[in-house]
């Protein structure tokens, strides 16, 4: 007989086992952002010079902290909480911080191609359409409170909400095959761009 997946017993060790897997994702984010602070640092002291782009980048480094600390607090709280609000502002953050670093890649694809139109303006359309899902999808799941176990659980998954990540997915696949191809096949370009991409980290 297979097992069950629907089982209180199978949902009660799946929620474990996440809250478990949220907490040792955002040890590991913490001590990433620790050991890459100097960077901030210079931004922050003026020894960096800063450029617009670096606003992507703190949007989606602090934003993806953001998410982690929201999402272990919708998992591990036994206080009553207004459980749609909380998973609203955790996927608003989430989508914010994942567009923005696509963002990221998308600007450093614009460089290697040498800001090329052709590449641009698609990748820009392509890019404020991801934007535009993820901030509609703040709405694509329902979730109430239960009382036991204590807890938010999520009582409705709208189709719509899959296709953020599918999108995301194809958008980054887009973006890393354009790099590449510039990157192979035009081999004099390499060492510029490298030597860019260290100079700005």
């Amino acid at each position: 007989m297979g097992k069950d997946w629907n089982s209180v017993e199978e949902i009660t060790l799946d929620l474990h086992v996440y809250q478990m897997y949220s907490v040792a994702t955002l040890g590991v984010w913490i001590w990433e952002m620790f050991i890459t602070s100097w960077f901030d640092w210079a931004i922050l002291t003026g020894r960096k010079k800063w450029k617009w782009p670096m606003a992507l980048y703190f949007t989606a480094r602090y934003g993806l902290l953001l998410c982690y600390i929201l999402t272990i607090l919708d998992l591990n709280t036994r206080v009553k909480v207004n459980c749609q609000a909380l998973i609203v502002i955790i996927q608003l953050v989430a989508g914010i911080a994942t567009a923005a670093a696509s963002g990221m890649l998308m600007l450093r694809t614009f460089a290697i191609w040498d800001r090329s139109r052709y590449i641009e303006m698609p990748l820009a359309i392509i890019w404020l359409g991801q934007l535009a899902m993820w901030c509609h999808s703040t709405v694509s799941t329902t979730n109430v409170w239960s009382d036991s176990p204590p807890g938010c659980v999520v009582t409705l998954v709208r189709p719509f909400f899959s296709a953020n990540y599918i999108y995301t997915m194809i958008f980054d696949g887009i973006v890393l095959l354009l790099t590449s191809w510039k990157l192979w096949f035009r081999p004099g370009s390499t060492l510029r761009n490298v030597r860019t991409t260290e100079r700005q980290a």
